[in-house]
């Protein structure tokens, strides 16, 4: 070596800069020293929401419009705890909403909304980006559901045992009953939050899970539209299923907090199913999906603009995609915890 004193005081330079270099790529990619801090601090924060829309439209003479009311009103409630301390985090949700519509194409009030969201998720942080996880999430609906047409309707049911009741001529067919169907999840894996800022949060989980479906009995409209006079429904039974699941969530907000988002997918493939024994799908072809979004503009502190899409993929319940659209002026109020009350007021 021919200058073994210069080699050392140049890999004593060098030294600091690749590990300083090394460090703000690592804080760069999870988050930043500050949100550390907070996020390892014990807390326990609540929020509570509730609002309610109403609309009214009534028309006489008006060219290209049915003459008559269209009255329409719902409810909607959201609220959570969120508890966090030290390594251990439990965050837990429930939202409700509701609405019944009156056209004048069907003189009646018809449920246009209804939908009962819970969920429960523990984590524990094995570091500050990545840990293991466990969910429970519940869905259903609280009111009886049915089909209302404004002129009679002839049906046909494929029923459990294979045969097919025929109904004629009448306007309302009852589908489901309250709180149901029902679907449980439960899941157990590991999870990572590799990216948190006011504007834009990211949480992956992947792990193993369960799901059952109590259904049995209840109605799904399944039309394959080849019969123009005859509608086809479908007799659903209970699911159970276990398999590997995958889950993504996005969520942050803007401008103070005035407009909030959020976006959420999941899937989940089931190497365990009671399928019918006559039927032949493939693990994969039951794979189910599920996915929403929200956004939630804040116009005044009692009044909010808020968008809300869902859909649901379960083959071996309804080989079709359960699409939901909802687009709300909401009254109402927001309240929580004192260091999260502007966050739920957003929300």
């Amino acid at each position: 070596m021919r200058n073994p004193t210069l080699s050392l005081v140049l890999l004593s330079l060098l030294l600091p800069s690749v590990a300083s270099a090394q460090d703000a790529d690592d804080t760069e990619f999870i988050i930043d020293s500050e949100t550390l801090k907070e996020e390892k601090e014990d807390s326990l924060d609540w929020r509570l929401i509730s609002g309610a829309t109403f609309t009214l439209q009534d028309n006489k003479s008006v060219v290209g419009q049915q003459d008559g009311t269209a009255v329409g009103f719902g409810f909607k409630l959201d609220t959570g705890i969120d508890w966090r301390t030290g390594d251990h985090e439990w965050r837990n949700s429930l939202g409700v909403q509701a609405g019944m519509t009156r056209t004048p194409a069907v003189d009646r009030f018809v449920k246009s909304q209804d939908v009962l969201d819970l969920e429960s998720i523990y984590l524990y942080h094995i570091n500050d980006w990545f840990g293991a996880f466990g969910r429970f999430a519940y869905n259903t609906t609280m009111f009886r559901g049915a089909d209302v047409r404004a002129e009679p309707t002839n049906y046909d049911i494929e029923q459990l045992d294979g045969t097919t009741r025929a109904l004629r001529g009448i306007t309302t067919l009852n589908l489901t009953d309250p709180f149901l169907p029902s679907r449980f999840r439960e899941s157990l894996g590991l999870f990572a939050q590799p990216y948190k800022r006011e504007f834009l949060n990211i949480e992956t989980r992947l792990g193993g899970g369960a799901r059952q479906t109590l259904a049995n009995g209840q109605l799904a409209i399944n039309d394959d539209e080849e019969s123009a006079d005859v509608l086809e429904v479908k007799e659903l039974d209970d699911v159970l299923q276990v398999g590997a699941e995958a889950a993504v969530e996005l969520w942050g907000s803007f401008q103070e907090k005035r407009l909030v988002y959020k976006l959420a997918a999941e899937a989940m493939t089931p190497f365990y199913n009671n399928q019918a024994a006559d039927s032949d799908k493939s693990a994969f072809e039951l794979t189910n999906f599920n996915a929403r979004a929200s956004l939630s503009v804040k116009l005044v502190e009692w009044a909010s603009l808020d968008y809300e899409f869902g859909a649901i993929y379960e083959p071996q319940l309804v080989d079709q995609v359960q699409i939901r659209n909802n687009l709300l002026l909401t009254f109402g109020f927001a309240t929580g915890s004192p260091e999260k009350k502007e966050e739920a007021a957003a929300e």
